[in-house]
């Protein structure tokens, strides 16, 4: 499980540890469901520590506020861009929309 099968697939469990990996391995449904609520338990654990801690709230809200000014022209960006992507629909100009749409998704 999760090991490279020879495709060039990312493997998306590359970065937990082989140690964890292998020992999954030979454990059985019962082994796997108690490692599976240890896991569980020790993520609860964690999103607690994450609220509670003073320092990251401080930090998150810091960082929330100087992207103000970005997230808000963002929005307008968006809001402008269907609006006029509307405007093109609505002057029967579809294939100015279809262009638009695509260059909005590859600029993603």
């Amino acid at each position: 499980m999760g090991k490279n099968n020879g495709s060039k697939k990312k493997d998306p469990f590359a970065a937990l540890p082989d140690d964890f990996k292998d020992g999954i391995e030979g454990m059985g449904q019962e082994e796997l469901k108690a490692k599976f609520v240890e896991v569980t338990k020790s993520e609860l654990e964690n999103i607690a520590a994450a609220k509670a801690d003073q320092d990251l709230l401080i930090a998150r809200d810091r960082a929330r506020v100087a992207a103000q000014v970005y997230t808000d022209q963002s929005k307008m960006n968006r809001l402008k861009t269907k609006y006029l992507v509307q405007a093109m629909a609505d002057k029967g100009d579809s294939k100015s929309e279809q262009i638009v749409r695509l260059e909005l998704s590859a600029a993603k």
